[in-house]
Formats: C-alpha cells, structure tokens, sequence
C-alpha cells in the first residue's frame, strides 16, 4: 500500500522493514513495546492499516541505528558474558579468588 499523503507518500509496515533493513515483526515488537510510536491507522477494505510518513520510517530507522535490532544486541551481551566466566575460572584455578 504505497498511497500519497499529505507529507508524501504513505508505506506499510512491509515496505518501511525492507526499506530500513529489519524484519516486519522487529517494528511490530518496537510498536508493541512502545519504543516506536504507533504511526497512523487508516481503515481500507474492513482492516485496519498502519501508514507510515516519512517521519515515521526515519524514527524506525533511528532506533534500528542506535542498537535495538534484539538478536545482534544478545548475541554481543552473550559473547561478553561468556568471556567473563571464563576469565573468573581461570582466575579460581589460579587461586587469585575463592
């Protein structure tokens, strides 16, 4: 659904995920968390659509740019983590700690 509002033209919650690179239940999750503020709702053919501004899609983008894309986000706090209880074992087996 790509229809011309009055800032532009209007996108779907499809387009803005492939536009700005993530997966379409990443921005449903962002909207449902209230990260991302809800963007338009219209009614076309008895549902009830999001439409997106370009205002709207730059917002998303932001918050994928600042880190929120979840699976890289564990995936490094994982790593660290892992890093870390191997540096107290080795620590424990040289009896630096109890």
């Amino acid at each position: 659904m790509a229809a011309k509002g009055g800032n532009g033209v209007a996108l779907s919650t499809l387009q803005v995920a492939r536009e700005i690179g993530v997966h379409r239940s990443s921005l449903l999750r962002w909207l449902q968390s209230g990260e991302l503020p809800e963007p338009r709702h219209v009614r076309a053919a008895g549902q009830d659509v999001r439409v997106w501004s370009r205002e709207d899609v730059e917002r998303a983008r932001a918050l994928k740019e600042a880190g929120r894309n979840g699976w890289a986000a564990r995936r490094e706090k994982s790593r660290r983590v892992r890093k870390l209880d191997e540096h107290r074992r080795a620590r424990r087996l040289k009896g630096e700690i109890a």
